[in-house]
């Protein structure tokens, strides 16, 4: 099961933001188009929308393959969108049903997060994807003289039965520390064993909208900001993306 949500930045509603998804049973996937572009007159959501498109017909044609090798995805996917100008961030999951496993790769400050549900009921942060940066907050992208795709990370995870996937753009990891969000999860998923994923996606959404907006608070990009010796207070308003999905192996 999945859900997501989608919060374009405030000054950005009109044209539904810079962001794009695509997912099914077996893939998640989160873009980022790349705001920098916009002082070029370049709309960089229409790349992430036409890559997203792309990770979807590419998955389609050889989903057994791909399955397990999502850096290749992202190879095939840019190179269907090279005719589109714009780069975006870029994260894909899959999951593996015969192995129990989700194949990942990530290229940017996308990224996502594996919880698992502990012996007290409440879901525990297993991993969280490190972010890919040249320097502070100009992250690795692909697309119109962007960065390989082979340079996305590709690392694998173990899954278990209604172990919880999250994956997000930079609007949910800027705003949202990784404990905030296992405990958003455990909060709302009230001890059930299978979480409305939908809801789960809404809160999470929400709640980094509302930490986006505060002045006073020593975000996650606040908090790298200053290890890289910059001055920044408060959340970071941006375009919001979260996918969130339940592993039943079955």
């Amino acid at each position: 099961t999945w859900g997501v949500r989608v919060i374009p930045h405030p000054d950005k509603v009109a044209k539904g933001g810079e962001e794009a998804f695509y997912y099914n049973t077996n893939i998640l996937a989160v873009a980022d188009g790349v705001g920098g572009w916009a002082s070029k007159g370049v709309d960089s959501g229409l790349y992430s929308r036409a890559l997203c498109k792309n990770i979807g017909e590419e998955f389609k044609k050889d989903n057994v393959y791909l399955s397990q090798n999502p850096r290749e995805i992202i190879i095939r996917a840019a190179k269907q969108t090279k005719q589109v100008i714009g780069t975006s961030t870029c994260v894909v999951v899959t999951l593996d049903y015969q192995k129990h496993m989700i194949h990942t790769a990530n290229l940017g400050d996308s990224g996502y997060i594996l919880l698992r549900r502990g012996k007290s009921g409440t879901f525990k942060v297993i991993y969280m994807s490190e972010e890919q940066q040249h320097s502070f907050n100009f992250p690795f992208q692909i697309g119109t003289n962007g960065d390989n795709p082979n340079s996305a990370v590709c690392l694998e995870h173990e899954v278990k039965e209604n172990d919880v996937v999250i994956v997000g753009s930079d609007g949910i990891l800027d705003n949202l520390y990784p404990n905030q969000i296992s405990g958003l999860v455990s909060l709302f998923s009230k001890g059930r064993v299978n979480i409305d994923t939908e809801q789960m996606a809404q809160q999470i959404a929400q709640e980094a909208l509302r930490y986006s907006l505060l002045d006073d608070y020593i975000s996650p990009f606040a908090h790298r900001a200053k290890k890289a010796g910059k001055r920044y207070s408060g959340g970071k308003s941006d375009d919001i993306t979260v996918i969130v999905a339940q592993v039943h192996l079955g």
